[in-house]
């Protein structure tokens, strides 16, 4: 499958075949600081994997939030 991809790569111009800056993003919805059952908000511990893996991925030059 993946030599097929890179048949595939030599139709498309150059610009969208070449590897570029890698941003990991994070999205975040709910109220911050209010998290019951029956009212899912935002904490540290609900956030903090995704936050520690976004900040530990190698080569990212930054992370948009």
């Amino acid at each position: 499958m993946n030599g097929f991809i890179e048949s595939l790569k030599s139709y498309l111009p150059a610009s969208w075949t070449s590897a570029g800056a890698i941003v990991p993003v994070l999205r975040f919805s709910g109220a911050i600081g209010v998290v019951t059952p029956l009212r899912p908000g935002l904490s540290l511990s609900t956030s903090a994997a995704a936050i520690d893996k976004a900040f530990s991925m190698s080569g990212a030059k930054a992370v948009a939030i």
